[in-house]
């Protein structure tokens, strides 16, 4: 039997590529995150391609799934809202590029949504 590598989710900036693969090795499950290379030097080219690919193999599913659904990425900005909504402004009025997008986000918000054997792509 051989195991075909599965989508479970996307994720989008380096610090969350470095938090799952960290999470992953942890818990001896391999991880491949399709894109990751190309958008941790061009951080918007993640938006752009719809973030990086996060795929186990399909044994993996299941623990995978758990773990990354366990996780808790957290991107706080210790400023004030006006401040927050001036930095942007700001970027976005003087700069070409704004300040780029990040998050992890499954596929699966549990293992009972993906029924049988079925890949991301029947569903």
């Amino acid at each position: 039997m051989t195991s075909q590598l599965i989508e479970i989710g996307r994720a989008y900036g380096v610090s969350d590529f470095s938090l799952l693969t960290a999470a992953f090795e942890a818990a001896d499950i391999p991880l491949f995150l399709a894109g990751a290379q190309s958008h941790s030097v061009i951080p918007n080219f993640a938006v752009a391609m719809g973030g990086a690919q996060i795929c186990v193999f399909s044994h993996d599913r299941d623990a995978a799934i758990h773990l990354l659904n366990s996780l808790d990425f957290r991107h706080e900005l210790a400023l004030p809202m006006w401040l927050k909504i001036l930095c942007v402004t700001v970027s976005l009025l003087l700069s070409v590029v704004p300040i780029h997008f990040t998050g992890v986000f499954p596929r699966f918000h549990s293992v009972v949504e993906q029924v049988g054997d079925r890949t991301p792509e029947d569903i």
